[in-house]
């Protein structure tokens, strides 16, 4: 990444970052309320913690082809 989009790529990542903190515990606590039980909260969280393992590892690809 050049120098000059550190800012960019920074504001992006908190943004996302805390985002995450407002979004998360209203849905979750909405998907406890909605089945009266944990197990979908919880399938929801490894669900997305899968795919933001998956996300970096496939976005490296696409800037090793670019460069």
């Amino acid at each position: 990444m050049p120098p000059a989009w550190s800012g960019q790529a920074t504001g992006l990542v908190m943004m996302t970052f805390y985002a995450g903190y407002m979004i998360g515990p209203v849905s979750f606590g909405w998907l406890v309320d909605t089945f009266n039980t944990y197990t979908p909260a919880f399938t929801a969280l490894v669900a997305m913690a899968l795919v933001a393992t998956l996300v970096p590892t496939r976005m490296h690809l696409k800037i090793e082809e670019i460069s």
